[in-house]
């Protein structure tokens, strides 16, 4: 079976940053999910005593989340590269 470079292409480079990017996109929604959690937690009045331990722990989360969406950003543009345009030719 012959691959074209376009096949080639997206079995060595698409698909393996696309795996990558869905697994970022899960450990994403795990932290949402957690930082949900947290904000559940440090609103209880019994956890007034740790709730700025909560609470710079969801800087961290948040720093986080950013760079993991600018991670997906990037695989993204690397999977749909936008395609040069030919140089058009004016006529004189």
């Amino acid at each position: 079976m012959t691959h074209t470079p376009s096949s080639q292409w997206e079995i060595s480079i698409v698909l393996p940053l696309g795996v990558i990017a869905n697994q970022l996109m899960k450990a994403e929604e795990q932290l949402r999910l957690l930082n949900m959690q947290r904000l559940e937690i440090a609103n209880r009045p019994e956890n007034a005593r740790i709730r700025n331990l909560i609470e710079s722990k969801a800087a961290h989360i948040h720093r986080t989340l950013d760079s993991i969406r600018g991670l997906i950003s990037d695989i993204q543009t690397d999977m749909n590269p936008k395609r040069r345009k030919p140089d058009l030719e004016l006529d004189d």
